[in-house]
């Protein structure tokens, strides 16, 4: 059986993360191991040091190392993208009072006053809420989102079957996921539940739903997407400047797939 190992860091993404793996076993012969690694600086070391194959979140940080010349290829977007909101400490009251001052990173930096605002999910969002921070009205922005995955082009290279058959899985886990979305959850539930530590039934499956109803079966980035997702990485990492964006993306697996009829005969 061939192996591809997954590495991700929030939990919250683990309903498309072991949605992916069973796909992958059950249909390709590929076994993903999946791993998770909490620190920053270890997940954005990962694919470097050889800690994994394929990074699924944050890769906002691949733009900067682009940049110093490491070769990374983005090859799918499962996320719709949108629907953030902007959150701020109570006494902000506009953008205007952004200047000079850091956007993006983790809710809790805004709460510590280390930034003065950042997007988040509605997943998160009461949380951040109950520790006083509050919603600033603005319209929304299209992203990549969650989801978006990221290779070393050197992989896609020499493993380039696995890689089309870890798509496969992809595309037909998206599918399986918001077609069949009682069954998935029937069969994901207890890992699930073991890996969110949660015990009431309706709480999980709220977390299931939110995930799922933010995915789309055609993983295609909007040129938009890209262009926004690229301008908040250089919040968070300024050595990002300077690069063209779509210099890191190739979606020619999904392409491939999909000019097949592959995504569509999954959906039917």
């Amino acid at each position: 059986m061939q192996t591809l190992t997954l590495a991700y860091r929030d939990v919250d993404r683990t309903p498309v993360i072991f949605a992916i793996r069973e796909m992958a076993k059950k249909h390709y012969d590929l076994d993903v191991r999946v791993v998770q690694i909490k620190n920053e600086e270890a997940y954005e070391a990962a694919l470097f040091h050889g800690s994994c194959d394929v990074v699924i979140e944050h890769l906002e940080y691949l733009y900067s190392e682009a940049v110093k010349g490491r070769k990374v290829t983005i090859f799918c977007a499962p996320s719709k993208g949108g629907g953030l909101h902007l959150v701020v400490p109570q006494n902000i009251s506009g953008v205007q009072e952004f200047k000079g001052k850091t956007i993006w990173g983790q809710w809790k930096k805004v709460v510590s006053g280390e930034n003065v605002a950042t997007f988040m999910s509605p997943l998160y969002l009461p949380e951040a809420l109950a520790a006083g921070l509050k919603v600033l009205p603005v319209p929304d922005i299209p992203i990549v989102g969650h989801f978006a995955q990221a290779c070393l082009s050197e992989f896609a290279r020499k493993h380039a079957g696995v890689l089309r058959d870890y798509v496969k899985a992809v595309l037909r886990t998206l599918a399986w996921l918001t077609t069949r979305r009682d069954e998935a959850f029937a069969a994901l539930a207890s890992d699930l539940k073991d890996c969110m530590k949660l015990e009431n039934d309706s709480e999980l499956k709220g977390r299931f739903d939110s995930v799922v109803n933010g995915l789309k079966t055609k993983p295609y980035p909007t040129p938009e997407a890209i262009a926004n997702t690229y301008e908040i990485a250089t919040l968070e990492y300024p050595g990002a400047k300077g690069l063209n964006p779509l210099s890191l993306w190739d979606l020619h697996w999904v392409k491939e797939l999909d000019d097949q009829g592959s995504i569509d005969d999954l959906v039917r």
